[in-house]
């Protein structure tokens, strides 16, 4: 829940040339939505893998830690 509340302002913050450069070049601002919302997700899966990614390795060296104790 606090990750998905951090990547609100995203879209007004981080990466507001997106939306208003495909606005301002003539494209529909639905379609300039919707490659926001893309990119948005696109951050919050990869935050996501990576710490999927981090607590996978993190278990495999403390099971690795704990055998080496036997």
């Amino acid at each position: 829940m606090i990750q998905a509340v951090r990547l609100g302002p995203v879209g007004l913050v981080s990466l507001p040339g997106l939306m208003t450069g495909q606005i301002l070049s003539g494209v529909s601002p639905l379609i300039a939505v919707r490659y926001q919302v893309m990119v948005m997700c696109m951050v919050f899966g990869a935050s996501g893998m990576s710490a999927a990614l981090f607590l996978t390795l993190l278990k495999t060296r403390a099971l690795a830690g704990q055998l080496m104790q036997r």
